[in-house]
């Protein structure tokens, strides 16, 4: 079974002027909310098990959920208060039925090969593998820096340069080394875990040359108007 978390709870702030009174996932592209075309993506790359860690306006995404994709296996993690993506994620993970599942952010386009991920994980006995892309002038995103076998060495803040590898904000992590961390309660994933940890985790790097969209900034949101590709299901 291949699971996967869609972290969903944040409340977008950076466009809530665009968008009053909707959740960031449930953004309109070309009048059909984000969330869909993660699930179609998802549904794509043979994804069986959703699951939802929501927050912010979670009765509006459940509605849509049971109206528009009543038939994909979903569970629903509500957060009573803001746990930090890390306490998301470790909450998520106890409706997890297998030993790792793939995780992802409700408001970014990042159309990875999850099979590419899968493989590196196994290979390597990992214990977080994240897909990562190259960009030019990567200025507002942090970046990472890996040895000849992608694992994972260093994790840097943002800063100008003229090109780096950045963190996609997709994940396939171990549920063992995620659930140990559930005492943390609420804490970020980056700074709790993968800036800490990435001594003491084994973490690769999944290496892609896909387009990544951030629809939870303006300039991103009105550039997937028109990048991100139509569904196929027509929903």
């Amino acid at each position: 079974m291949r699971e996967a978390i869609i972290l969903a709870g944040g409340k977008g702030t950076r466009i809530q002027h665009l968008l009053p009174g909707i959740p960031k996932c449930m953004a309109p592209i070309r009048g059909i909310p984000f969330v869909s075309y993660l699930i179609e993506y998802l549904i794509s790359e043979n994804t069986d098990h959703f699951i939802f860690s929501l927050g912010h306006m979670h009765d509006q995404i459940i509605d849509y959920l049971d109206a528009a994709h009543s038939g994909i296996h979903k569970s629903l993690v509500i957060e009573q208060s803001p746990l930090g993506t890390g306490g998301a994620i470790c909450k998520s993970m106890e409706s997890v039925n297998g030993d790792a599942a793939f995780v992802l952010n409700g408001d970014t386009w990042f159309p990875v090969s999850l099979d590419s991920m899968a493989d590196l994980y196994r290979k390597n006995h990992s214990d977080l593998v994240l897909a990562s892309t190259l960009l030019q002038a990567p200025d507002r995103f942090g970046t990472i820096s890996f040895d000849n076998e992608f694992r994972i060495t260093s994790f840097h803040e943002k800063r100008i340069l003229e090109s780096g590898y950045i963190n996609g904000g997709t994940y396939l992590i171990s549920k063992a080394k995620m659930m140990a961390e559930s005492k943390k309660e609420a804490f970020s994933l980056e700074t709790g875990i993968l800036e800490t940890m990435v001594r003491e985790w084994n973490m690769y790097a999944s290496v892609q040359d896909i387009p990544f969209i951030d629809i939870g900034i303006p300039e991103d949101y009105h550039l997937a108007q028109s990048f991100i590709p139509e569904l196929n299901s027509g929903i």
